[in-house]
């Protein structure tokens, strides 16, 4: 039995990057709740239908397929939780605070703790890519792989591609803009105490996401206080 999965092509082709940047956070939500969050719930959903299937048709056990499939099955854990926490509380909280402007502090705490553990997942998610890519020789199937296979490395890596676009828009077209939002209070102390880390120390600052270098601006006032600062002090 055959099983189709994935539009490929334009179909999931990804708009420019700056078509977020200049959008505001409504447009952003709506476009990473309605149309990439379907995608990436629907494509999990194929990829353990695809690995099981695979599996069925193995003469024998493998090991490679038995350790994607529980690769895949615990990543898929991890996606759906996550875009449940982006769904349930981080972006009606980001929509909160577009409607109200500047929110009192612990309102910006609110906020800022989920992002941080989000921007984790992120971070997270390229070690599960190079599992899949050290398991399928790089997206490459055998040529004497089954139609099933191929169709399954074909969408692990229109999955990668997806998950890659789809944390780009989160990082650099909401949370990084929400951040610098609710820390802009605190960004004139920024330099001050950034000078005064090690040089090493202020290198590994700069290469932090955007967004979670915000983060860590807006603890400025209680530094040693901070989830963030026992990264780079």
């Amino acid at each position: 039995m055959e099983t189709t999965l994935f539009n490929t092509g334009e179909a999931h082709a990804l708009p420019p990057i700056d078509e977020f940047l200049k959008a505001d956070c409504g447009y952003v939500i709506d476009f990473l709740v309605n149309d990439q969050h379907v995608r990436l719930r629907s494509d999990m959903t194929s990829l353990r239908h695809l690995v099981a299937q695979v599996q069925a048709e193995q003469s024998r056990p493998s090991t490679d397929l038995d350790r994607m499939a529980k690769v895949l099955a615990d990543f898929e854990e991890v996606v759906l939780d996550h875009i449940n926490r982006e769904e349930q509380i981080v972006f009606p909280l980001i929509c909160i605070l577009e409607g109200r402007g500047a929110l009192p502090l612990y309102s910006r705490m609110n906020i800022q703790s989920p992002v941080i553990r989000l921007e984790s997942d992120h971070d997270e998610t390229v070690s599960v890519f190079e599992s899949f890519r050290e398991l399928t020789d790089g997206y490459r199937a055998p040529e004497t792989a089954t139609s099933s296979y191929n169709a399954l490395v074909t969408g692990l890596a229109e999955f990668e591609a997806l998950l890659r676009n789809h944390i780009s828009v989160e990082r650099h077209a909401l949370f990084a803009r929400i951040c610098e939002k609710i820390c802009s209070p605190f960004y004139t102390l920024a330099p001050r105490v950034i000078s005064q880390l090690p040089a090493t120390r202020r290198e590994a600052f700069q290469k932090w996401p955007r967004s979670h270098r915000a983060v860590f601006i807006s603890y400025i006032p209680h530094l040693r206080q901070s989830p963030l600062y026992a990264t780079i002090a």
